[in-house]
């Protein structure tokens, strides 16, 4: 692959990043809950699984459980997307 066509595709997924963190949680997850958006959902996970995962530690001090925990949440809400975004 050329620097050219690496650059741009590096420009491109910026710009889509961008795009991304300017929608709201719940714009995001209202867009999971209609298409099925693998990277809305995506983008929910990345802003929120470290502080999930932080509070399930604070309250297990078992860091395994606490990764249960968060993935569970997560699995919750992709489950309950459709409902919650109304």
């Amino acid at each position: 692959m050329g620097k050219s066509k690496l650059c741009v595709g590096f420009s491109i997924r910026r710009l889509f990043n961008r795009c991304m963190q300017r929608q709201t949680d719940a714009q995001l997850l209202s867009q999971y809950a209609q298409t099925g958006s693998e990277t809305a959902f995506q983008e929910i996970v990345s802003r929120h699984a470290g502080l999930v995962y932080s509070a399930a530690l604070r309250q297990l001090r078992v860091p395994d459980l606490a990764r249960d925990v968060t993935q569970n949440v997560f699995t919750e809400l992709a489950h309950k997307a459709a409902s919650l975004s109304k």
